[in-house]
């Protein structure tokens, strides 16, 4: 089970699979495997908006016009407010990485403690974990709103037949997010509140933590405004998307909660893990 992100902006998609992570910070590298050969290269020739990562299968790692923040992210297995420090290029500068490990390994390790390994050797990585008291949402059920049903029949992990308008594919036991001109969707087939908080966590920028009661699969399908939103859009290093005729009627994710789901997102603070980094260096190009 794993909540999936797919951003489309103008004519560029960029997709990401955010998870639970595990990864943990080894500042002496022992136990840790490395690559066997690795070469970093500074983009200046791709647009922005398209990024792509993916480790394949013998422990092949690839990265192109990606920030550096966003491989620290999945290194460690982290959203990007729990960052802290660091220079103005590691959101700036993109990277190309190709990566191709001695023999046969997990992916897990892979996107785990060998991209931490390659991040501390080519870039000088040097970071600690700390805890901070910062704002939070916590994600509860609307007093007298609409209650979500539980899904009992298990939906099928088949890919479904292409959608004929174009949109995607409900998925089956994860969350989609697109983002487009118009607004932004959130949908998926019998998902569980779990990954529908690790989605509003990345969307919104800061913790969501789940208060609810609800404990099964439910549908999702939710159309709200960019309201609120906006802030993704700058960690992606991209333009916000403008609707040429802004529909008013579209609600925020603050008001399409309550109404759709049930559901309420609630301010408050609460104690954040947060990765501070205290050194980092631009790659020397090999």
């Amino acid at each position: 089970m794993r909540t999936v992100l797919v951003f489309m902006v103008l004519a560029m998609p960029f997709s990401v699979r955010a998870q639970a992570s595990t990864s943990q910070i080894d500042p002496q590298g022992q136990g840790r495997s490395n690559f066997e050969v690795a070469s970093v290269k500074r983009n200046s020739n791709t647009p922005s908006g398209r990024m792509t990562f993916q480790a394949s299968a013998g422990g092949r790692f690839t990265a192109e016009n990606m920030p550096l923040r966003l491989l620290i992210q999945r290194a460690y297995g982290v959203r990007p407010f729990q960052i802290s420090g660091g220079p103005p290029w590691i959101d700036s500068e993109r990277f190309d990485i190709v990566a191709k490990a001695g023999g046969s390994v997990p992916e897990k390790e892979v996107l785990g403690p060998m991209l931490q390994a390659l991040l501390e050797k080519r870039f000088k990585l040097g970071l600690h974990r700390e805890t901070k008291e910062m704002p939070v949402l916590y994600l509860t059920q609307a007093a007298g709103g609409k209650l979500m049903t539980s899904r009992t029949a298990d939906c099928t992990s088949a890919a479904p037949e292409p959608v004929a308008n174009g949109s995607l594919p409900l998925p089956c036991h994860e969350v989609i997010l697109s983002i487009s001109p118009s607004g932004a969707k959130l949908r998926g087939e019998q998902a569980n509140t779990g990954q529908l908080v690790v989605t509003l966590a990345n969307i919104l920028g800061r913790p969501v933590i789940d208060q609810t009661t609800f404990h099964g699969w439910f549908d999702l399908d939710l159309e709200v405004s960019m309201d609120g939103l906006e802030g993704i859009l700058d960690v992606l290093g991209v333009r916000s998307p403008t609707a040429q005729t802004p529909d008013n009627t579209i609600p925020s994710i603050f008001t399409a909660l309550p109404q759709q789901l049930g559901l309420k997102l609630n301010r408050g603070k609460g104690p954040v893990e947060v990765l501070v980094i205290k050194h980092v260096e631009r790659p020397s190009e090999n």
